[in-house]
């Protein structure tokens, strides 16, 4: 089995589900009319639709995940994380989720301290495979 140094994928979930995107997109834009109409201010609106699209990022922009030998990472045009494999004492996996935690059990915590990855459905097994050696490797190191 040939060992791999890094694993990256990219998770367009517009495209994967343009009529869920167009309907956020609606939304957005009544939002915005509304926040015109009542505010009348050029500034306001733009602060609002900044806001929208910084939080709808994930969904309406393509994110890119980098598993590599030494951190967890993601990134789009608003955001950027990578973590140490160290951080991570377990994961979780449904579907097309990855959940890297923080505990070695369920711990409502995670939901703020781990990291969570969309899959790749074609490479689903590969990816969680490597994230589950990389985390036992990092605290085999430790000990």
């Amino acid at each position: 089995m040939v060992k791999q140094e890094a694993l990256e994928w990219k998770v367009f979930l517009f495209a994967r589900q343009p009529w869920r995107g167009f309907g956020a997109l609606l939304v957005c834009l009544v939002t915005l009319y509304f926040i015109h109409s009542l505010a009348d201010s050029p500034w306001l609106t733009g602060l609002s639709a900044f806001v929208l699209a910084a939080s709808l990022s994930s969904f309406l922009l393509p994110t890119h995940y980098r598993l590599d030998e030494s951190h967890a990472g993601s990134r789009n045009l608003f955001s950027r994380q990578s973590r140490p494999w160290t951080d991570f004492r377990s994961l979780s996996h449904d579907g097309a989720r990855l959940k890297l935690r923080t505990f070695r059990h369920d711990s409502r915590l995670d939901h703020y301290r781990g990291m969570l990855l969309l899959l790749d459905p074609e490479r689903r097994d590969e990816i969680i495979d490597f994230a589950r050696q990389k985390i036992k490797e990092a605290h085999n190191e430790q000990d």
